[in-house]
């Protein structure tokens, strides 16, 4: 007569096998895929870690007197990027994904694009992106999107809708380092885990006296974007991009301050917060401006200066600026 453990090692040697039979050449895009885009549904390689970590939970903490459980006791919980005590049972499906060019693992868009070609896109899942740790390191769901094949941006910083799709900028992106816009468009399964899409390139900045550095984005009545930038000290406009891909100044940053009390505030300025005192070596520079955003009927724009922290209306004939 066989003894209990004897029993249990021999069903789980029979259900191992009959896994690395089911598993034999499954592709890492097969692992991840949503069955029909089901919102509900989980993925093989979600399965595959609830069987994992039940089973160690199982064997390790209920079977020998409350043992410290494998996945516990080997860090892999951070090794992995899951939650170190869940299992799955109970878990919110709530999840982050990030944009992979499709067929192409770790796509760099950084440098070699070409204005107006056209990328297929899908998606990649990044499971409880919502981590304790994301909250001191945010590479940390970054890595996680890297390893399942997202595609590479330089300094994602402003987004906006224009009709379905969504423009987003790489600010430090492109051969000359000066800034791209991108516009991802939802083509099919929209809205579902398992869209997919198509990415373009706008535009790419080869002069910083042009573009330099775009940063937060808005949309003008007439579907343009309106750019604020992240440039030189010595240069700070609002740009607008226009349907023909070409760039027009909307407003110039003409309030100078020192530039050791816009390296010292950062993001904000309290002229009552006393200083070292001025010198002439500290030299003036231009803060950047920030989120531009329009009125609702679309006639005034309103864009921040960050330091000394003004706020500016813009108003005029948007559409003779072809915006």
């Amino acid at each position: 007569m066989i003894t209990a453990v004897e029993f249990i090692q021999g069903g789980l040697k029979q259900l191992h096998g009959n896994l690395e039979k089911q598993l034999d050449n499954i592709t890492p895009d097969q692992l991840h895929a949503v069955p029909a885009g089901n919102p509900k549904a989980n993925t093989i390689a979600w399965g595959l870690w609830h069987y994992v970590r039940t089973e160690d939970n199982v064997v390790q903490y209920i079977l020998q007197n409350k043992k410290t459980p494998i996945w516990i006791e080997g860090g892999y919980a951070a090794k992995t990027g899951l939650p170190e005590m869940a299992q799955g049972t109970g878990m919110p499906t709530a999840e982050a994904q990030a944009l992979r060019i499709k067929d192409q693992h770790g796509y760099n868009t950084i440098k070699g694009e070409t204005v107006g070609a056209v990328l297929p896109v899908d998606w990649v899942r990044i499971p409880d992106p919502d981590r304790p740790e994301a909250e001191f390191d945010a590479r940390v769901v970054q890595m996680i999107a890297r390893e399942r094949g997202a595609a590479r941006f330089l300094s994602g910083e402003g987004a906006t809708m224009v009709g379905n799709s969504v423009v987003f900028d790489s600010s430090d992106g492109g051969d000359a380092g000066l800034g791209q816009i991108w516009k991802y468009t939802p083509t099919t399964n929209i809205g579902d885990l398992d869209e997919e899409g198509e990415l373009e390139l706008l535009y790419e900045s080869t002069d910083r006296k042009v573009l330099d550095g775009p940063d937060n984005l808005c949309t003008s009545p007439n579907n343009r974007i309106v750019i604020a930038e992240d440039g030189k000290e010595n240069n700070s406009f609002v740009r607008g991009l226009r349907n023909n891909g070409t760039i027009v100044n909307v407003a110039q940053n003409l309030v100078p301050m020192r530039l050791s009390i816009i390296d010292a505030s950062g993001k904000l300025y309290d002229p009552y917060v006393p200083d070292d005192g001025y010198s002439a070596s500290d030299g003036l520079a231009y803060s950047e401006f920030a989120g531009p955003r329009f009125s609702p009927d679309g006639t005034w724009l309103f864009v921040n200066i960050q330091v000394p922290g003004i706020t500016c209306a813009i108003t005029g004939d948007w559409a003779s600026l072809g915006l």
